[in-house]
């Protein structure tokens, strides 16, 4: 089964770069259509709709059927939508189309989890820290290159190289990884859904409003318009970026198996509040560029570590469909912290949105400190 597991962590490297290079394009593509950061925040708002009304019901049927069929229907989506991409041409078609994305990255953030934690029994923390390592360092790549690409050869060339690549590790995947075998515990047949998870998942609602005040669509539009950066430099600053989170994800995992899942989620809300606070601040895109990595960093600390957390409170034998739970519970705070940040910017100005966000991963920290129990 390790064999499966080394297939799955370049199955969701593929996968997070097609993300990526969305997350960089559209802003980008967007903003030189003239929209406010209201509407282009509300369209990315779509995604996450579409992720919170799927996440549950696909993990479900994932327990059900099997998980590799479900990996292999993500990417092969992401081949077809990111093809379509190409010819989209409409702001609507490109809303649609996003929402179709997130059906596909459901697998990369619920079934994945899930299908690594059928395979190993000991040290969860570090393998997902892998996991996640792999996904965001797809990110990562996917936004350098859609820059590059909007910038020299057109957005059209990144989404024809996105569905051919995610097309090919569809045929690889169906054709060499295995499914997990069934690991059924008897006493979890009976276990109610911990109420503890729903705690948890309460508390990352809050954690995901902050998350939503910099990445997919603060960042990306500060460094271009406030220092007047061109797509090339944007879309490096942001993959860089997204390689810290991916690092991070692995140290997050390391120190959740190590001081705990609680302890470790308190310290990524100290590194992403200080240094948002700071970038209020920050004179030159240098400086900016330094604070948001830092700020990268403790988003994989976190993601890690609570992730961890919520697959530790999952029933056994419905582990996909608790863990989607979490997440789509979890995931209502990207929705206001979407439309919340973006009026933000247009109101106050690009630069108040990291005030909110400091505010924001205070408020976690206490939360995460006064009524979560490790």
């Amino acid at each position: 089964m390790r064999r499966t597991f080394y297939i799955l962590l370049i199955a969701v490297f593929a996968s997070e770069l097609t993300v990526g290079v969305v997350n960089v394009i559209l802003p980008l593509y967007f903003r030189s259509l003239q929209l406010n950061m209201t509407r282009l925040n509300l369209i990315f708002t779509l995604f996450e709709l579409g992720f919170l009304f799927s996440m549950v019901f696909i993990g479900k049927l994932s327990d059900m059927i099997g998980r590799k069929h479900f990996v292999a229907f993500s990417l092969l989506l992401h081949s077809v939508v990111s093809f379509l991409n190409a010819g989209a041409t409409k702001i609507y078609e490109f809303a649609i189309l996003r929402m179709l994305r997130s059906v596909a990255s459901v697998s990369d953030h619920v079934i994945a989890p899930a299908y690594v934690s059928d395979i190993f029994k000991d040290g969860k923390g570090m393998k997902l820290g892998f996991l996640h390592a792999f996904r965001r360092s797809g990110m990562a790549i996917g936004g350098m290159m859609g820059g590059v690409f909007l910038g020299l050869l057109g957005f059209q060339s990144a989404f024809y190289f996105t569905s051919a690549l995610t097309f090919v590790i569809f045929l690889f995947l169906v054709t060499s990884a295995k499914e997990p075998p069934k690991q059924i515990v008897k006493v979890d047949i009976k276990r109610k859904l911990s109420p503890e998870l729903l705690k948890l998942g309460i508390v990352s609602i809050i954690i995901w409003v902050g998350i939503r005040s910099l990445v997919p669509t603060i960042f990306p539009v500060y460094i271009s318009e406030v220092f007047n950066q061109p797509p090339q430099i944007v879309g490096v600053i942001i993959g860089t970026g997204f390689l810290f989170f991916a690092l991070f994800n692995a140290i997050g995992g390391k120190l959740a198996d190590s001081i705990g899942v609680k302890n470790s989620s308190m310290v990524s809300m100290v590194v992403n509040a200080l240094p948002l606070l700071l970038l209020f601040f920050a004179p030159n895109v240098i400086i900016a560029s330094v604070l948001f990595l830092i700020i990268m960093a403790g988003h994989g600390i976190g993601n890690t570590a609570i992730s961890t957390w919520a697959l530790h409170l999952s029933r056994g034998h419905k582990k996909a469909q608790d863990y989607g739970t979490y997440r789509m519970i979890s995931g209502i705070g990207a929705i206001p912290g979407l439309v919340i940040s973006g009026f933000i910017a247009d109101i106050l100005g690009i630069r108040s949105v990291f005030l909110f966000g400091t505010a924001i991963f205070i408020l976690s920290f206490i939360l995460i400190k006064t009524t979560l129990r490790d």
